[in-house]
């Protein structure tokens, strides 16, 4: 951003591109922050005989560099970009983004307030208030091809196949052959079958949710995927069900397993009524928080199973269902656990629930006293981390994490 701030070429294209350099900066300190706390925080170029000597910031430090750079994005950033330039950081894409990140500073980092809560009231609310978003009709679309860049759509990672192999070059996503069933003899080269659903998520929907069928396929939910029957191997670390969510149309597949032209949704609309909900209730705005979890539930009840859900079929089928997902109407805690729930349901296998769970006090507990006594270990300043990689421990002269 140095260098193009001194740049001489075209004043508001310039201001364009450091606003996006900031919302990358900003995302990807998010990123990192969340999975080792501590981070070093370059803002400006660094000489080679500096860089054994940066430390690691507080992630406080951390938080605030990301709110400002979110911040000032969304200052320059547009609502909206032409066709042909999708996939652009907007002023929408750095709103939602900074409510997660103050969501995750109250809840987990514990370095913004609880009254800041009205913060992210304020940037769900000027989304949604923009009119620039909607709900997807059908929630079975979303992670088609053609629920790509949608109407619920605020950010995005862009991929296409490119034919390059497990290589740098590779313009693919490798997600979909990491989450995709197993396969069988017989139906063999889906995936790896690794990040299962569990018993407890499949549980927590009602059967009429039309939810379900689209997030899990296996044990006799959503046994056809695509028209094709597939069987999901249960043993003891696989629990039978496959993520149906981040599947892909054989049609679509790369001819590299690496390869695979699905994008990964970042931020959706629903996630953002659902923030706005939950600070809703933290601000006594209670019907605003239960209007925003029904607007998600009533896309939910009209939505169909997913395509090819019938043998030999790629088309959506209506489920039938009657008097389903109803409109919640409770109060008080029972709303926050409401909305809680509808997050879950709504979001899983989005890679969210960890981090709802870990910011909600509630991740310790859903785990054995063995695995407790380790998570423990790894608390900075009461914050789970991970090994921060060797590599970059003695590329930097870094500090490990606690007990690594």
């Amino acid at each position: 951003m140095k260098q193009l701030q001194d740049a001489t070429f075209d004043k508001d294209l310039k201001e364009q591109y450091i606003a996006e350099a900031k919302f990358v900066r900003a995302y990807s300190y998010l990123t990192l922050v969340k999975l080792f706390g501590d981070l070093p925080l370059i803002k400006t170029p660094l000489n080679l005989d500096e860089v054994s000597s940066v430390k690691r910031a507080p992630f406080e430090d951390v938080f605030a560099l990301i709110k400002t750079d979110f911040e000032e994005a969304t200052k320059v950033l547009p609502e909206k970009w032409s066709e042909d330039q999708i996939g652009r950081a907007t002023s929408g894409a750095a709103q939602g983004l900074e409510a997660r990140a103050i969501m995750y500073a109250i809840g987990m980092f514990k370095c913004e307030p609880e009254s800041s809560w009205q913060r992210v009231y304020n940037l769900t609310d000027s989304i949604v208030q923009s009119g620039v978003y909607s709900l997807l009709p059908n929630y079975a679309e979303i992670f088609e091809a053609e629920g790509e860049n949608c109407c619920e759509s605020l950010f995005e990672i862009q991929h296409a196949s490119t034919n390059t192999g497990w290589t740098t070059e590779n313009e693919g996503c490798n997600s979909p052959i990491v989450v995709a069933n197993r396969g069988t003899s017989e139906n063999p080269s889906w995936g790896w079958g690794y990040n299962c659903p569990t018993q407890d998520l499949v549980d927590q929907f009602a059967t009429d949710d039309p939810r379900l069928y689209t997030t899990v396929h296996g044990q006799g939910i959503t046994d056809y995927v695509y028209g094709i029957k597939h069987d999901v191997v249960k043993n003891d670390y696989l629990t039978g069900y496959c993520a149906r969510k981040l599947a892909t149309d054989p049609d679509l597949r790369g001819p590299n397993q690496s390869d695979y032209p699905n994008n990964l949704r970042i931020l959706r609309y629903a996630d953002v009524l659902l923030m706005k909900a939950e600070a809703a209730y933290h601000l006594q705005k209670e019907d605003i928080a239960r209007e925003c979890v029904n607007m998600v539930r009533r896309r939910a009840r009209q939505s169909t199973y997913p395509k090819g859900y019938e043998e030999g079929t790629k088309t959506y089928v209506k489920t039938g269902f009657t008097n389903n997902v109803p409109d919640i109407t409770a109060t008080g805690e029972d709303l926050l656990a409401a909305i809680k729930k509808e997050r879950r349901l709504e979001l899983a296998m989005e890679s969210l629930r960890y981090w709802d769970q870990v910011r909600w006090g509630e991740y310790r507990s859903s785990l054995s006293p063995t695995v407790q006594a380790n998570y423990d270990r790894h608390l900075l300043r009461g914050v789970p981390v991970l090994p921060i990689p060797n590599d970059e421990v003695l590329a930097w002269g870094l500090e490990q994490n606690p007990n690594y």
